[in-house]
């Protein structure tokens, strides 16, 4: 998807001399173009880390920072997951930190980013994002390892729960509460918790599979989509 920030829209076509495209969101002329590397799904996201604005692309080679005013590249990392699928946009977690994960068996890892790159902290495979970005709350990442919910400490790389029920699904959260949509048609609420995940509000809302949309939760709405392009609308109190 493009990313906006301030007056540039960044886009990441992938391809010779265009990985990653910088336009002037107001009049769609090119700013700026960089990179060879192949696309990969992730959306780029300009992250403050190293003490200065990175934008960071995650594509078919892995995990590239860039300039964002004129491309120039920071660093490169290689980042390999079976067929360079890499979807969930990395995070800042705090502290210069950089949270990076992939499915298809690849799993996670977190990252000190400083003048020369990235430096690893700890990589493991307890949470594996196939296609949705975690999401960081009260100093916890919560997100999909797969097909199951799961709790990280960003710290160790530990698991605090795993809970299933959802398949592989999309999340956000607001006012402490995860918002999730399984890709099973099912939509909760719960609590974000280090206890675990109980849902206070749980209805199967498509009778379809692969619903790999988030959930959108705008002007006391909540809305999902499945996967025929049905979508469903809900007051939430």
């Amino acid at each position: 998807s493009p990313y906006v920030k301030g007056e540039h829209l960044f886009v990441e076509p992938g391809g010779a001399g265009n990985s990653v495209v910088c336009l002037d969101k107001n009049s769609g002329e090119v700013v700026w173009k960089a990179g060879d590397d192949a696309a990969a799904y992730a959306t780029p996201r300009v992250l403050e880390l190293a003490g200065k604005p990175t934008l960071v692309s995650f594509n078919g080679f892995g995990v590239v920072g860039r300039d964002p005013a004129d491309g120039r590249e920071y660093w490169r990392m290689r980042w390999k997951t079976s067929y360079d699928v890499n979807s969930a946009s990395p995070q800042a977690i705090g502290g210069g930190r950089l949270f990076v994960s992939s499915g298809y068996g690849t799993g996670c890892a977190m990252y000190k980013v400083g003048g020369s790159g990235p430096e690893e902290i700890w990589k493991n495979d307890n949470m594996k994002n196939k296609h949705t970005v975690s999401v960081l709350h009260d100093g916890l990442l919560y997100g999909f390892d797969e097909d199951d919910l799961v709790c990280l400490d960003p710290d160790s790389g530990e698991r605090r729960w795993k809970e299933g029920g959802y398949d592989k699904g999309g999340l956000i959260i607001a006012g402490g509460k995860l918002v999730i949509q399984g890709e099973n048609g099912k939509l909760a609420i719960g609590d974000a918790s280090a206890k675990g995940f109980k849902a206070d509000w749980e209805e199967k809302v498509f009778d379809e599979f692969h619903c790999w949309n988030h959930p959108v939760l705008a002007n006391g709405r909540l809305f999902a989509k499945g996967v025929k392009g049905n979508v469903v609308a809900m007051k939430v109190k």
